[in-house]
């Protein structure tokens, strides 16, 4: 019997099946008795086009033609169908656009076109269907902007147009939609902002807004949708601060943040979402330490935190969350204290640890000098990607910290710092910074170290030199002039000058200011303090004694308390020749048998002519009448 034929037939149920084929277009015949009311065809292996002729079906309610193989267009003339409520044609491969004779359906409440592959846009006439409660086009092609007239779908419950191409912004006419409980617009291409209207959606449990292009922050609106129990905002490009407004959400059981551009700190009032069973927040800018509150999360089963820049402790409470069975915290700048709260992390995430960037342990301050201190620390266990150590000091405990200079990579675990004054305390602390990489869009620093501090040694580079007058005639004066240099940087203490002046010198005397007045030389002598580039000229005068004859060395030197850093320059020496006039008594010498005497003739205070006699062989008669010859002793083994 041919289905065209059935004078009375209501509905005609037969999905569940494994009917193929066409749909046969004679079933518009049954509309001439005016009597199908329902055609359910669905979960079969039909193809072909949706024949036009079902248009004629007038008294049609509902159409279920989903998941079968058909393809095509939708036929216009299904907008003939005044009494149709239900029109289902989802996971088809039905193609090319929505006709807009679907906007005459006045009485549809329930349009489902997801899973095909339509192109074009969402014709602005399904804003005439009032009454319609559940829309969906998920999963096809569509393009182009969301119609402002969404807005007019005042009773709409259920709007799903995830997974297509649909560009443009978000409308703000959406606040109309106030019956509205899912929202997903996910997996299109919409740019732009997420409107603040959201927030006027006051019974949507469902908000998935999902892989778009959205720009800006997340409205503080959405918190007063207090029905909300699922909230998906991930892999967008929104930026700013998570609202502390989230934290009213109560009956909220999903939070899906990330993969976003988020910054700041994570709010402590999201420790109110006490029904939150999946908080995701991985891949973000988001900074500061983990709030304390989360442990009152008591139905979180998944914490996904990783790839921020999180630093400082994990809260030891976490370890007390029974129901926390995954949570993912790697390549922030986390640490644990506690061995339990490390076992709890390692159980669950074992490579947390190893992908941390942490401040470096084990930090110390060594003095080199009066302006280098040396830094020296452990490396931490995350080497893997680029990164440095960062040193930084100051002058006062608790900073502030200048920074100084960085590592060339994570395996340097020493730097020395110069410039520095000497005798100074200086306060130390050292970052890790890891670059931006595979697994982390941010580069991260660490907390600083602990401050460790170190003085510069004082040093003073002291420096002696010394002249004497040369030659002398035994029995005159005798003058050594010594000059100390404080070449710096520090200032010199207890500054002390010695000179062994020699016993050929009589009656030892010295002057500071330059000969005015004269005080018993006594070996040595208290300078005091000396700042550097401070020199300090000392006088030693004596009589050379009237017997003395040939070299006189004396040497001097200088000391300090103050640390110096050349010794090499301490000491100096001088040696004088002492000579003995034509007229002195010789009868001291004449016996010495190596002993030679050179006599030089003085012209004009000049040597003029030198010859030489063995002191045996000498005559004082030699010299009689010559004042100006002067003799000069001399042992036979210095002439050779």
């Amino acid at each position: 019997m041919a289905l065209g034929n059935f004078e009375t037939l209501h509905y005609l149920y037969l999905y569940n099946n494994k009917l193929s084929g066409s749909i046969p277009p004679d079933l518009a015949n049954i509309n001439n008795r005016m009597n199908l009311w329902v055609l359910h065809l669905s979960n079969n292996q039909l193809s072909g086009e949706i024949p036009s002729e079902l248009g004629r079906l007038v008294n049609l309610r509902r159409l279920y033609l989903f998941s079968n193989q058909l393809t095509g267009n939708i036929p216009a003339e299904l907008g003939n169908l005044s009494n149709l409520i239900t029109l289902d044609l989802s996971n088809n491969q039905l193609s090319g656009n929505i006709p807009p004779e679907l906007g005459n359906l006045d009485n549809l409440a329930w349009l489902v076109l997801s899973h095909n592959q339509l192109t074009g846009g969402i014709p602005s006439s399904i804003g005439n269907l009032s009454n319609l409660v559940y829309f969906s086009t998920s999963t096809n092609q569509l393009t182009e902007n969301m119609p402002t007239e969404l807005g007019n779908l005042v009773n709409l419950s259920r709007l799903q147009l995830q997974n297509n191409q649909i560009t443009g912004s978000i409308p703000t006419v959406i606040e109309n939609l106030v019956n509205l409980l899912d929202l997903n617009l996910s997996d299109n291409q919409l740019s732009g902002t997420l409107p603040v209207e959201i927030g006027e959606l006051a019974a949507v449990e469902r908000l998935f807004i999902s892989d778009n292009q959205l720009i800006g922050s997340i409205p503080e609106e959405i918190g007063n949708l207090s029905n909300l129990t699922w909230l998906r905002l991930h892999d967008n490009q929104l930026d700013g601060s998570i609202p502390q407004g989230l934290g009213n959400l109560t009956k909220l059981q999903r939070l899906f943040l990330h993969h976003n551009q988020l910054e700041g700190s994570i709010p402590g009032e999201l420790g109110s979402l006490a029904s939150l069973e999946k908080f995701y927040l991985s891949d973000n800018l988001l900074t500061g330490g983990m709030p304390s509150e989360l442990a009152q999360m008591v139905n979180l089963t998944h914490l996904f935190l990783e790839s921020n820049r999180l630093t400082g402790p994990i809260i030891a409470d976490l370890a007390d969350m029974a129901a926390l069975s995954d949570i993912r915290c790697a390549y922030n700048g986390l640490y644990a204290a506690d061995e339990d709260l490390r076992t709890f992390l390692s159980t669950r995430d074992p490579d947390w640890e190893d992908t941390q960037t942490v401040f470096p342990e084990n930090v110390r301050a060594v003095p080199l000098s009066t302006d280098t201190m040396e830094v020296r620390w452990d490396a931490i266990a995350y080497t893997d990607d680029p990164g440095e150590y960062r040193v930084s000091y100051g002058t006062s405990p608790g900073g502030p910290y200048n920074f100084y200079n960085a590592t060339k990579d994570k395996s340097v675990t020493q730097m020395e710092v110069t410039g520095l004054d000497p005798d100074t305390t200086y306060y130390f602390v050292v970052q890790t910074r890891t670059e931006s990489n595979a697994q982390n869009q941010n580069q991260i620093e660490s907390e600083y170290s602990a401050e460790v501090s170190g003085t510069t040694t004082i040093a003073a580079d002291l420096s002696i030199t010394k002249t004497a007058t040369d030659p002398v005639i035994a029995g005159a004066e005798l003058l050594y002039n010594l000059t100390v240099f404080n070449g710096g940087p520090s200032d010199a203490t207890h500054v002390i000058l010695t000179d062994d002046v020699p016993q050929e010198v009589e009656n030892p005397e010295y002057s500071t200011d330059n000969g005015k007045t004269w005080e018993d030389w006594t070996g040595s002598l208290d300078l005091g303090t000396m700042p550097g580039g401070q020199p300090r000229v000392v006088t030693i005068r004596g009589t050379v004694s009237a017997q003395s004859w040939g070299t006189i060395t004396s040497t001097a030197g200088v000391s300090s308390e103050t640390m110096d850093p050349n010794s090499s320059n301490n000491t100096a020496s001088a040696e004088t020749t002492a000579l003995i006039r034509g007229d002195l008594n010789m009868n001291g010498v004449v016996d010495l048998p190596d002993v030679i005497i050179a006599l030089q003739i003085l012209v004009g205070g000049k040597v003029g002519s030198s010859f030489f006699v063995q002191a045996a062989d000498f005559n004082g008669d030699m010299v009689v009448g010559l004042p100006d010859v002067i003799l000069i002793l001399q042992k036979t083994s210095d002439l050779k």
